[in-house]
């Protein structure tokens, strides 16, 4: 964790720069201060590194990169554990996708910030978070955060199909998956071979499917494989 401040004689800044780009972050510390901000740069290692400065810190705004290049999560990710630990969050965001911004709206954050926007709309943001005005951009929050709600209704019913699949199940779809045949599978688990072509059947059933095939595509499209449990046979 590497944090530097544009004033390292105020304990409180007004604004906490999560961003993994030093150089960039530091131009916009920079331009926050000349415009009366006091502003912090944090260029974390770790999820972790966010939540204990933005505590330590207890800045007025975090103003949080989406993209931090971490190896345990993003900045999507840490949208919600911050506002639960009573931060402010503005997203500052290259990313044009509506439902993941939408999506940290939904899980507290005040705001988007785009790179793009250009920095007096930046500031304009940040300066009404601060002082507890309505912020600019309204309509276009709430089309985010609808668009968002629609994604996540249309996840949940992709995955509710899945998600009905007792663990059994579960283990032998992620087996199938991964290439493994019904033979192999039931010498890995010390079963019959008709017992897991009976929990293919039901995969199947359940699922609504007619083959192995739709049945792992259907999965791999539902992002169902990356969020189960690993395989143990």
């Amino acid at each position: 964790m590497v944090i530097t401040t544009s004033d390292d004689l105020s304990p409180r800044p007004d604004v906490l720069i999560v961003e993994d780009h030093r150089l960039l972050a530091d131009g916009l510390a920079a331009s926050l201060g000349d415009e009366g901000l006091r502003a912090r740069v944090l260029v974390p290692a770790r999820a972790d590194d966010v939540l204990t400065a933005a505590q330590s810190a207890a800045p007025g705004i975090v103003l949080l990169d989406l993209d931090l290049g971490l190896p345990d999560g993003d900045g999507t990710s840490l949208v919600r554990d911050l506002t639960e630990a009573g931060a402010a969050v503005v997203v500052l965001t290259g990313s044009r996708d509506v439902a993941t911004l939408g999506s940290c709206l939904l899980d507290g954050a005040l705001g988007v910030a785009r790179k793009t926007d250009g920095f007096d709309a930046i500031v304009d943001l940040l300066r009404a978070v601060l002082a507890g005005r309505p912020l600019p951009g309204s309509a276009q929050r709430e089309e985010l955060a609808a668009s968002a709600l629609r994604a996540r209704a249309e996840r949940r019913r992709v995955l509710a199909p899945l998600e009905r699949l007792s663990a059994r199940e579960a283990e032998v779809l992620r087996a199938l998956a991964d290439g493994y045949a019904a033979e192999t599978i039931a010498a890995m688990s010390y079963v019959s071979l008709t017992t897991v072509r009976t929990q293919i059947r039901s995969i199947l059933t359940k699922l609504g499917v007619n083959s192995q095939l739709a049945a792992v595509a259907m999965a791999r499209r539902a992002g169902w494989l990356e969020r189960s449990s690993a395989l143990t046979m």
